[in-house]
């Protein structure tokens, strides 16, 4: 509606303080040439009284001659009621005071006999035994024809110049929004579904343009969000069905055909298995699912960061003696840190799983605990195969998993890491990776010293 587009309301608010604008400096410009004009009418009866009287002090003969010079051939001198003397222009204008207008000594006005006004100027000159009054008179028609007329140039310019405002303030008004316009309509086609498409940017150095440069990057952020879940339910599915496939064929098998006790047993413990790893996986989706809604509950506390190193070697050890690695310790045992213990715990928990998972048997793991000046750092060395340069930036996305060593026979459905960077960033940590194919892996966890 007009009433509540952005344009009409940019164009009334354009013209109004334009209006004020021109109405102020039309204004201005009036009494500026008023004032001008009779300043220099009060200079010229100023000249002129200013000659009468110096006249009239040496010779009152020559007062005639006066009567003959520019601007000076309308003055009357007087003595009281008495006329002393008078031009012939003064007499046949028959000029007459304005009493309340024009001082007995100063500048006003004179009216005419037949009307006309005059602007006249009166000194009162004192004698040793008498009292003059010179008036000096300048026809006005000429200033009241000026001013008349620049009264009337502006109040005919006002209204055009407001009007060509006001259709000039429109046009520029939708070229101003235009820009909105295309990117409300561009807006308006983008759906979950085409993501990729961007607002167009004209200007990008300008309000709008920048407008339109956070729109894109929030676009941008939508589609990295749309394509992660997307991702992450394909892989979730995928990692459900295999387990459910499984007991599926475990359980057609024991079905079909008799079997003894002892095949039945091993059936319901292969069952069994799938169903922990299922139980494993769907807890470790429902933990990111609360981390994506910001669910976690912290308990910040001061502890030592040796002492939950070793707790958590000590959880994981039977994994360890059953591949026959051995994991050792370079501990400070002073270093302590402020953190959530839960979530820190696991992270530790995952790195070192990690760590054992993809070592060899009859190898080692190094778990250090050092610091420097103002970070204290955990890191998990193990002997695995490394891993390549172009996945070290993947590997803690969800589901992610190299191709070399990191294959689903392993146990592992790609969450584990990812967990271990979501809980690291909600304690201000962060982890580091330092490897490379054939010789192993370091992980780093950092943190702040406390």
């Amino acid at each position: 509606m007009i009433g509540h587009s952005l344009r009409w309301r940019l164009t009334a608010w354009y013209t109004l303080s334009l209006t004020l604008i021109v109405l102020l400096f039309a204004s201005a410009i009036f009494i500026y040439v008023r004032y001008s004009l009779l300043f220099h009418v009060e200079n010229l009866l100023r000249m002129n009284t200013d000659r009468i009287e110096r006249v009239l002090a040496q010779n009152p003969k020559n007062l005639n001659q006066l009567d003959t010079q520019d601007g000076t051939e309308l003055f009357q001198i007087s003595d009281g009621e008495k006329i002393i003397y008078s031009t012939n222009g003064w007499q046949t204008s028959q000029l007459r005071f304005e009493v309340p207008t024009i001082p007995a000594s100063g500048f006003g006005t004179g009216i005419a006999a037949d009307g006309r006004r005059f602007y006249m100027r009166t000194v009162v000159v004192q004698a040793p035994n008498n009292k003059w009054i010179i008036a000096a008179a300048h026809h006005a028609a000429q200033i009241d024809q000026t001013l008349k007329s620049l009264a009337t140039v502006l109040l005919i310019g006002c209204p055009i110049a407001i009007t060509l405002a006001l259709i000039g303030g429109y046009f520029l008004a939708g070229r101003m929004l235009a820009p909105i316009g295309s990117m409300a309509a561009k807006a308006k086609e983008i759906s979950a579904h085409n993501l990729s498409q961007r607002l167009p940017v004209i200007q990008p150095n300008d309000e709008l343009g920048r407008l339109a440069t956070i729109f894109n990057d929030t676009l941008q952020r939508l589609e990295d969000a749309f394509t992660q879940l997307r991702r992450f339910t394909a892989d979730a599915s995928h990692e459900l069905r295999t387990p459910l496939t499984v007991l599926r064929n475990v359980g057609e098998n024991a079905i079909n055909g008799v079997k003894d006790p002892q095949e039945y047993s091993e059936i319901i413990g292969s069952m069994l298995e799938e169903v922990e790893r299922l139980t494993q996986l769907v807890e470790k989706l429902l933990l990111l699912t609360r981390a994506d809604g910001d669910q976690t509950a912290l308990n910040i506390e001061r502890f030592l960061l040796a002492e939950l190193a070793r707790e958590v070697a000590d959880c994981l050890q039977v994994l360890a003696e059953e591949k026959q690695q051995l994991i050792s310790f370079q501990l400070q045992e002073t270093i302590s840190v402020r953190a959530d213990r839960a979530t820190l715990r696991l992270v530790l928990m995952n790195l070192l799983d990690n760590a054992i998972k993809y070592s060899p048997a009859h190898s080692a793991i190094l778990i250090n605990v050092y610091q420097t000046q103002t970070q204290a750092i955990v890191s998990i060395h193990d002997q695995g195969p490394g891993i390549a340069p172009e996945h070290q930036q993947k590997i803690f996305e969800r589901f992610y998993r190299p191709d070399a060593g990191r294959a689903r026979n392993k146990g592992g459905a790609g969450l584990g890491l990812a967990i271990a960077h979501w809980a690291a960033q909600i304690n201000q940590a962060k982890i580091e990776l330092e490897s490379a194919p054939g010789t192993g892996s370091t992980f780093l966890l950092i943190l702040p010293i406390a």
